[in-house]
């Protein structure tokens, strides 16, 4: 039994007992790159306006990093040089689907009222540069105070923060 309820939180769950609620796991990194000896980081854009690191679904039985890895790929170009080892947080939230993501749930039978657990990494990206994907409006890099700045989330920033003391200590 414990099997089969870790599989269904691995891979998320989608309205339990006909709710409009739910359970959704993604994957997601700290994207990172050493520039003249200095560590600059990567920032997405989000349609509504606030800036964040790269993250999304998890799809069939892939792992969490194997995500991370993709969407990596698919919403910045890059490749993952390397994934640091000891960096693995993660970010819980809840929201209500509105717009677009509400109509296209609703089409597939999924849960408007989300909850979300994001499991963060930290990732040193290839060169290369960055391109922006259909999902976002912006892509840029930041030193760690242009970032620490933009970002909205207190959780993020704390993510921020530990990345950067984990980077320091390199």
């Amino acid at each position: 039994m414990y099997s089969v309820v870790k599989k269904w939180l691995q891979r998320g769950i989608q309205r339990p007992f006909g709710t409009p609620f739910a359970y959704e796991v993604s994957a997601g990194a700290v994207v990172f790159r050493v520039n003249n000896g200095k560590v600059q980081y990567l920032l997405l854009q989000y349609p509504y306006g606030y800036w964040d690191f790269v993250k999304g679904h998890c799809e069939g039985e892939e792992t969490l990093h194997e995500t991370m890895i993709r969407e990596m790929r698919e919403e910045t170009s890059l490749e993952t040089k390397r994934i640091v080892a000891k960096f693995h947080f993660r970010s819980r939230y809840t929201y209500h689907a509105k717009g677009r993501e509400r109509e296209h749930r609703l089409e597939a039978g999924k849960g408007t009222w989300i909850f979300k657990t994001v499991h963060f990494f930290l990732a040193e990206a290839q060169n290369g540069e960055a391109m922006i994907s259909h999902e976002h409006i912006g892509v840029k890099w930041f030193s760690y105070q242009e970032a620490s700045d933009i970002l909205v989330f207190d959780r993020s920033k704390e993510i921020l923060s530990k990345a950067n003391e984990i980077l320091k200590k390199e």
